[in-house]
């Protein structure tokens, strides 16, 4: 469904925190990801499974 980020600038070790909202159709269930990270880390794209994240993906 989504991809939404928060920057906790000078609060926490690991600055960024990405959340990713998914939604199954078929099976009618909903999981929430939350992904924590440094700086200047990278977290693997998830294009390659879910081909609607490329455009949230460059947006955060």
């Amino acid at each position: 469904m989504d991809i939404c980020a928060t920057d906790y600038l000078g609060k926490k070790e690991k600055r960024f925190s990405l959340s990713y909202n998914l939604l199954s159709i078929k099976y009618n269930i909903r999981l929430h990801i939350k992904v924590s990270h440094k700086e200047f880390s990278n977290i693997p794209s998830l294009v390659s499974i879910y081909k609607g994240s490329n455009w949230y993906e460059r947006e955060i």
